[in-house]
């Protein structure tokens, strides 16, 4: 069986909850939701390792795409895709690649990826010591480039929502029920490193009250998980 994915749903989901954030300490300029028009269909990702997207980006020729978290090294990649939705190449990470993708986001130059393995299922009986986030020309003209985070205090937090600020500084939003939280790291990224460069709390968010339908009902109204 071929997976498939209805970009249109996938936009839908994303523009589902515009939101005008005043979010404190992160440098971030808040703006009136614009008002949305109905989505159009544009076409459907039906190549089989596409299982289960968890973050797109548009580009001038297509998109990028990831998986969710995946065990398989033909899922682990990220994945461009032309205009109708066909991978038209793929980029694998370095070393032993990502834990648990979540989300990517452009920089505002739109000359780099990022990519927020920043999963961490609070269900499971091992939490994460550090996340990571990843960069790369978004062009895909090499492979991402590790950068590993932690929280403060050693907290842990499952977050699946990533921001690109002004300063092209990465901002983590955490994927908490009612006031989700921001991180930020607390000085310059560094590659391939074992020792995490700390994160601090540069802000929260709370998600207004809604009614937006969507397939996750009122969890999905009530939790951040894209951005």
């Amino acid at each position: 069986m071929r997976a498939a994915c209805d970009t249109d749903l996938m936009r839908r989901l994303v523009s589902s909850v515009v939101v005008a954030l005043g979010l404190v300490g992160t440098g971030l300029a808040a703006f009136p939701a614009p008002a949305l028009a109905a989505g159009k269909k544009i076409c459907t990702i039906q190549d089989s390792k596409l299982d289960e997207l968890s973050g797109l980006v548009a580009t001038s020729s297509g998109y990028i795409t990831i998986n969710d978290s995946s065990e398989s090294s033909s899922r682990k990649r990220v994945f461009y895709l032309d205009g109708r939705c066909g991978v038209s190449r793929n980029v694998q990470y370095t070393g032993a690649g990502p834990r648990d993708t979540e989300d990517l986001a452009v920089s505002p130059d739109a000359k780099t990826l990022w990519i927020a393995d920043t999963g961490d299922n609070p269900e499971s009986s091992e939490r994460r010591s550090s996340v990571a986030l990843w960069n790369m020309p978004i062009g895909g003209g090499s492979r991402p480039v590790l950068h590993r985070v932690s929280y403060p205090g050693g907290k842990h937090f499952d977050a699946e929502a990533l921001l690109v600020g002004a300063n092209n500084t990465p901002i983590i939003i955490t994927k908490t029920a009612g006031k989700a939280e921001l991180y930020s790291p607390s000085a310059a990224l560094k590659a391939n490193n074992d020792t995490p460069v700390p994160l601090k709390k540069v802000g929260d968010v709370t998600l207004p009250k809604t009614e937006t339908n969507n397939p996750f009902g009122a969890v999905g109204r009530l939790t951040v998980t894209g951005a």
